[in-house]
């Protein structure tokens, strides 16, 4: 079996190199990333292709290369920008991570791409939810930032691409991912932001209610439930990947200072605007015969124990 992975060298990315490595089942990996390949990974199995996946359809000799790779299956991982910042630049997101996303993954099935996995977000695709509803796959898709308008687009022209060229399409609605090697600093990836600043008694400022409520998904189980996609050929094409269980920003930050034994020093925000995400897997459960594994309080005691190492 041969995947590409585009995004290889980011946070989710670079853990499910990590894992697909180990399958023996995998003949290649191809990783598209603007990056430089890492100095450490040696593995054979691996070919880094040093570009952003914006300019792929238009070059020709490359997806002839991928062609003649008969690439099995696609992760398609890579964004230009996060959440916050999608907001700020909405046309350039609309560009670069809407129809340039979509005209990547259209050149992909076109050159003979079996299966695209798509990362999507149940974090934003939903909205705010302000009924408290459980959401699972068929619930109302009301996304309030660019991100999560983007990411709904997208998963609407990849099931007509994928129903044009008689291919598949899965789209992973991910919750809010957290773990080792995720960047602690910066506004992406609260819960390591929120243990470094709390270790180093630093002050969280908030900028949004603290009785908002998110899940979270602990990299290993995400990259179990990626790694579930790949063999999965049953007719359901969306599901929500998450723990199951959501909490406030208030029950985090309690959570954290359980962890490291140290009190939070937090700003809270000045808006009362909450929102509420509490996604059921119930589904991924049954078709992917996934799992998550990891608790919030145990995810944390991890990532607690790998920053006081140094890490």
């Amino acid at each position: 079996m041969k995947v590409m992975i585009t995004g290889g060298s980011g946070f989710i990315g670079s853990a499910l190199v990590s894992t697909l490595l180990s399958r023996v089942d995998i003949e290649q990996l191809i990783i598209v990333d603007i990056l430089e390949r890492p100095l450490d990974l040696h593995d054979e199995k691996v070919r880094w292709v040093k570009t952003s996946f914006i300019d792929i359809p238009n070059n020709e000799k490359l997806l002839e290369e991928f062609k003649s790779c008969r690439i099995d299956v696609l992760f398609h991982l890579a964004t230009t920008m996060f959440p916050k910042r999608s907001s700020d630049n909405p046309t350039q997101d609309l560009l670069e991570n809407g129809a340039y996303s979509v005209a990547f993954c259209r050149s992909m099935y076109n050159i003979g791409v079996k299966k695209i996995v798509y990362a999507s977000s149940g974090g934003l695709i939903y909205g705010d939810n302000l009924e408290k509803n459980i959401l699972d796959e068929n619930s109302l898709t009301n996304p309030k930032i660019s991100y999560g308008i983007v990411k709904k687009i997208n998963e609407d022209y990849l099931r007509l691409l994928s129903e044009h060229y008689n291919s598949k399409f899965i789209s992973m609605r991910i919750s809010n991912p957290y773990g080792i090697n995720q960047n602690k600093v910066g506004t992406q990836g609260v819960i390591p932001i929120f243990v470094n600043l709390i270790l180093n008694s630093e002050e969280i400022n908030l900028s949004e209610s603290e009785f908002s409520c998110r899940d979270y998904i602990y990299i290993d189980d995400l990259v179990s439930a990626l790694e579930k996609a790949i063999d999965y050929n049953g007719k359901f094409s969306i599901f929500n990947i998450c723990s199951g269980i959501s909490y406030t920003l208030s029950q985090l930050i309690e959570e954290i200072e359980r962890k490291t034994g140290r009190k939070a020093k937090v700003n809270k925000a000045d808006s009362s605007v909450e929102s509420f995400v509490k996604l059921t897997n119930e589904k991924a459960r049954i078709e992917l015969n996934w799992t998550p594994r990891v608790s919030l309080p145990n995810g944390i005691s991890l990532l607690v124990n790998n920053f006081k190492n140094g890490n």
